[in-house]
């Protein structure tokens, strides 16, 4: 499974993984830097597979939002 960030979108990380077979799900890991870019941001993913000997691509989109950092005093 891959994340395809849009253009102009930085500071937020979405490892590569993969599905272990006889299971049907995984949990994305998403990581945002305090410099990621603040906003609504569609994604791709991306699932590529061999099925039957077929080389498969799916792609479905996916939502994430960044809010600007703070620090403990609530500043920006």
């Amino acid at each position: 499974v891959q994340a395809q960030l849009p253009g102009g979108v930085s500071g937020i990380r979405i490892p590569n993984q993969n599905i272990p077979d006889g299971t049907g799900e995984i949990k994305l890991e998403v990581e945002a830097q305090a410099t990621a870019t603040p906003g609504h941001h569609q994604l791709t993913l991306r699932l590529q597979m061999n099925f039957n000997g077929q080389n498969l691509i799916l792609e479905q989109p996916f939502a994430v939002s960044v809010t600007e950092a703070t620090d403990a005093a609530g500043n920006e």
